[in-house]
């Protein structure tokens, strides 16, 4: 929620930014690979291990493979 904050934050980088011309769409750019990264890269490492016929339309894949894992990583964690 927080790093969604809106078009305010945006100009406030902007006047307080040395050059926003070349700051500004460095940091849009930023945002695409940092969700690439952290949000589609971490959804492929964590169900790659998992068998793709086992996939059943309807039910969800993190519940699948956190049933596989056991419920003792949740007592761990």
């Amino acid at each position: 929620m927080f790093s969604f904050c809106g078009l305010e934050l945006v100009c406030i980088t902007a006047a307080e930014a040395e050059n926003p011309t070349q700051s500004i769409p460095k940091a849009t750019n930023q945002v695409v690979y940092r969700i690439l990264i952290f949000y589609i890269d971490s959804l492929f490492v964590l169900l790659s291990p998992y068998p793709w016929i086992n996939v059943v339309s309807g039910e969800s894949l993190f519940l699948l493979i956190f049933h596989d894992i056991g419920d003792n990583l949740f007592l761990i964690l």
